[in-house]
């Protein structure tokens, strides 16, 4: 697939814990004569032992992180050399924590990378501020057709500058809701 995009280009594999005992290991390998960037949440979240046989299996780093909340619930993980990118989802865990397991994976000398799936423009601005904030923060997640809803219900959008994010600079998470466009959309009728 790189061949197609050129070297300029990593690809990560988001799995979306569909992976079984059964076909992790094999669809790592796959992977692993690929180049892949990351394998993402392959397994359903609370398997840890599974994911410890897969890590130790495969070549292809594992990056863990949106379906939980707390850098509790991340710490057997973490303990286990499980992950090796975290992707704390900051419309789940809050800025603050998520800062609280950026400083866990930098004492363990892993990459942290904001989860940006079907969020809405509050949240990729949090991610945004949070990947400028945190050194070992390398990239964010891009989906356009996210970005694009987002931007439907904000006052400014977020923008894209070549290949990166431009930090949305007003106060606060520097965007602003548009109201109007939110009822519209939720098709609530006008307030």
């Amino acid at each position: 697939m790189q061949k197609a995009f050129g070297s300029e280009i990593d690809i990560a594999v988001d799995a979306l814990w569909r992976l079984t005992e059964e076909t992790a290991t094999e669809f790592g390998r796959a992977l692993d004569a690929r180049e892949i960037l990351w394998l993402e949440a392959p397994l359903p979240p609370e398997e840890l032992e599974l994911h410890r046989a897969l890590s130790a299996a495969i070549e292809t780093p594992i990056a863990l992180g949106e379906s939980y909340r707390t850098r509790y619930e991340l710490a057997p993980f973490f303990r286990a050399g499980v992950i090796q990118w975290l992707q704390p989802d900051l419309g789940r865990v809050g800025i603050t924590e998520s800062l609280q397991l950026a400083a866990e994976a930098r004492l363990r000398s892993i990459c942290a990378v904001p989860h940006v799936s079907i969020a809405l423009g509050p949240q990729i601005a949090a991610a945004l501020h949070f990947a400028a904030a945190v050194p070992e923060c390398p990239l964010v997640e891009f989906n356009p057709k996210v970005l694009e809803m987002a931007n439907r219900l904000l006052a400014e959008p977020i923008t894209v500058r070549g290949a990166a994010y431009e930090l949305p600079r007003g106060p606060g998470l520097g965007v602003e809701v548009d109201e109007a466009k939110l009822w519209q959309l939720a098709d609530f009728g006008p307030r």
